[in-house]
């Protein structure tokens, strides 16, 4: 008694192989057609692979999130820096780590009482400078972005976020120390200075204020001033 029936079929495809394989020309087709079948099935894997991979890297990669709250604290506590600022094209190199130095003109000054004293030579006072830019500290910035409404956001390709924020003419005038004690013509109602900081890593690297309305309500006339501030 036989256990298995006889497939006689598939003993038919095997003949046919063996017939086929006794030929060298069908024989190197047969070889030729698994090298293929080899071939992409490891391209297959491959591919399989190295996009696993690339979705693990970007995985790992992936920045958190940036705690802006974090960065404007950081920010605002900024006792001691270097910055160099620049009002109406006109560069001031600034450093506040421990006295107070600025320098322009190829002079440096100490910021002493409100006033620009030569370092060289203390009888020897800097011209008075028009806008009082040293009161734009950290601090006082951030004060003003806490009291603006955020405008536009940007992100760009470098890294680098910008973000823009409206402050009411009087809040400023009102809070900057340098203000003079009244307008003397002009209006400060419905006007807005801007304020664009620009963060990169999350550390703000330049901050520019345009105070133009500023200006022209204390002339009483058309006055642009621009402040761009460069953190070191």
């Amino acid at each position: 008694m036989k256990l298995f029936k006889k497939n006689e079929k598939f003993e038919e495809y095997v003949k046919k192989f063996k017939e086929l394989w006794g030929n060298d020309f069908y024989k190197s087709l047969i070889k030729l057609g698994l090298y293929a079948i080899f071939l992409i099935f490891a391209v297959i894997a491959a591919r399989a692979s190295y996009s696993s991979f690339i979705d693990s890297e970007k995985s790992n990669t992936k920045k958190p999130e940036v705690n802006e709250e974090k960065v404007l604290e950081d920010f605002a506590n900024k006792r001691e820096y270097e910055a160099i600022f620049t009002v109406n094209n006109i560069n001031y190199d600034f450093n506040s780590k421990g006295r107070t130095i600025i320098r322009f003109d190829n002079k440096s000054y100490f910021l002493e009482e409100n006033k620009l004293v030569n370092t060289l030579d203390s009888t020897l006072i800097a011209p008075v400078i028009d806008f009082e830019f040293w009161h734009l500290t950290p601090y006082y910035i951030n004060s003003l972005i806490n009291q603006g409404n955020e405008l536009y956001t940007k992100t760009y390709k470098t890294g680098e976020k910008e973000v823009s924020y409206l402050i009411s003419l009087e809040e400023f005038f009102t809070s900057f120390p340098g203000s003079p004690y009244a307008i003397t013509g002009g209006s400060l109602d419905g006007k807005n200075i801007e304020l664009v900081i620009t963060s990169l890593e999350e550390k703000i690297k330049i901050v520019k204020l345009d105070l133009s309305s500023y200006s022209s309500a204390i002339a009483n006339q058309t006055s642009e001033l621009i402040v761009n501030i460069e953190y070191k």
